[in-house]
């Protein structure tokens, strides 16, 4: 769907340490760019949600040892999370030596999951963590489980950056967004009727996201469907439907020809 980097979810690796080194596999077999794997215990939870549990040091150190080991390219990059800070039973100090053990284990980016939108634990983790491991790479979960706009000094981009945070997750952004413009048009649809539609359409007419078909790269199937299927390209010039070229329905004029 995209020619961009993708970042996948591995969790915690989907078991031991020969599922950890196959989850890896997989995933660069399907052209990921990086994984991130995680050290709680499975099943895993919401990094927001309570009741999160971290396996030992052990058990993780040796988790990511697998990851790094199992990798293919030297490109894919292995980002290891960290949740003990918030769990049942970890603390702040773990969290800090929890991102040690991972980055001597060779992981790429260190992951350092926090329950809240803290400015001063996002500085303190960077800066306590770098006297040790000075180039080591952070990332960093600006999650929309956060009110952000509701901090009185709310940490930015470039902030993090700077700090090292090198990877910035905006995770649920889309999902936030999504919810909100679906819950508000679905009010307007069952208030004002076709009018709502009228209205949907005056947004993205014109728009990017105008044409489910290309969305969904209809005209991609097309092509697929005429080059095994000598008949197809003919019936598709005689039927009404999606175009490429012209994103419309043919015309009867064209149908009849």
């Amino acid at each position: 769907a995209t020619n961009l980097p993708v970042v996948a979810d591995a969790d915690t690796g989907y078991g031991g340490i020969h599922n950890v080194r196959r989850a890896v596999r997989e995933y660069e077999k399907a052209g990921v760019a990086a994984v991130h794997i995680e050290d709680q215990t499975t099943p895993k939870r919401c990094g927001h949600i309570a009741g999160k549990q971290i396996v030992s040091r052990e058990d993780a150190k040796a988790r990511f040892s697998a990851a790094v080991d199992a990798k293919q390219s030297e490109d894919t990059v292995i980002i290891a999370r960290t949740d003990a800070y918030g769990s049942a039973n970890g603390d702040w100090e773990e969290h800090l030596e929890r991102g040690r053990i991972y980055a001597d284990a060779g992981v790429d980016l260190v992951w350092p999951e926090m329950p809240d939108p803290s400015r001063e634990d996002a500085v303190n983790y960077a800066e306590t963590i770098h006297e040790t491991h000075p180039d080591l790479d952070l990332a960093f979960n600006y999650s929309s489980s956060f009110a952000w706009s509701e901090e009185e000094d709310p940490l930015t981009f470039q902030e993090l950056g700077d700090l090292g945070y090198q990877y910035i997750f905006i995770t649920l952004y889309a999902l936030h967004s999504g919810a909100h413009a679906v819950y508000e048009d679905m009010s307007n649809i069952a208030e004002n009727d076709e009018e709502a539609q009228w209205d949907l359409e005056d947004r993205y007419l014109g728009h990017e996201t105008e044409s489910h078909h290309e969305l969904s790269f209809v005209s991609r199937f097309q092509d697929i469907e005429a080059q095994f299927d000598p008949e197809a390209k003919e019936r598709m010039e005689k039927s009404a439907g999606f175009t490429e070229d012209e994103n419309e329905p043919l015309t009867s004029e064209q149908d009849d020809d």
